[in-house]
């Protein structure tokens, strides 16, 4: 392990740590505890030393570089020297090559970290800040379509997602007519009617007070807008003026 004592900038050295990658992965439910409350010491008790140890008046910097897979671990530390910000980043995970929305909706809101993992596996990225955690996976490559999920979780109720959001490559735009818009009926048309009936969305936005669908197809937006309940409430057809 190597301690740095730097003016302003921090430098990453190419140390490696032993630490177990997989209780690294363990600990993603529980890391959020430590944010405001852990000090470095306590951090190395849990994950043992660090690869770096990186401080400068402003920051104090703990590095896990991962043997497998290049993951690497960031803790941030505060001027109190409490645990700040805490960022996980699986550079080399390869990504599922398939992810359909019916799939990434069981990782919608509501869901237990529990339930993430088990439906999703681990994330590529975490990064737990500003009373926030958030994960990130991306799925599928260039030639199938990227798809990107990103689950949030308020640190005050860190066990249910806060929010959720789907992004399918715009390259793979959505196909729908007229007809099939007005074929949504309000009230009625719940999730899986209008799936069936437009397909598959490029870009979900959801919390606890919104669940809002978007398909896009080259200059045409449609936005579908459902209630608590799952039932259509409103949508928006918009589509822009060519030059």
């Amino acid at each position: 392990m190597k301690t740095i004592i730097l003016s302003s900038i921090l430098l990453v050295a190419q140390a490696v740590s032993a630490q177990d990658k997989s209780s690294i992965q363990r600990s993603l439910k529980t890391v959020g505890q430590l944010i405001g409350t852990a000090t470095a010491d306590q951090v190395k008790t849990q994950f043992n030393e660090p690869a770096d140890e990186l401080i400068s008046p402003e920051s104090h910097l703990l590095l896990y570089k991962l043997k497998v897979d290049s993951t690497q671990v960031l803790f941030k530390f505060g001027d109190d020297r409490t645990l700040r910000s805490f960022t996980l980043d699986d550079r080399r995970k390869r990504p599922l090559t398939q992810l359909q929305y019916a799939k990434a909706k069981e990782a919608r809101f509501g869901s237990s970290k529990d339930e993430i993992l088990t439906k999703l596996g681990y994330p590529q990225q975490v990064i737990i800040e500003n009373a926030q955690e958030t994960w990130y996976y991306k799925f599928g490559n260039k030639q199938s379509g990227e798809k990107n999920i990103v689950v949030n979780y308020s640190l005050s109720q860190p066990q249910v997602v806060k929010d959720f959001k789907y992004y399918a490559d715009l390259n793979n735009s959505a196909a729908f007519t007229s007809d099939m818009i007005r074929s949504i009926k309000k009230g009625i048309a719940d999730v899986d009617d209008v799936e069936k009936e437009l397909g598959e969305p490029t870009k979900v936005l959801m919390s606890a007070t919104r669940e809002n669908w978007y398909y896009i197809s080259g200059q045409s937006t449609l936005i579908v807008y459902f209630d608590n309940q799952s039932k259509v409430k409103d949508y928006l057809f918009a589509r822009k003026a060519t030059e």
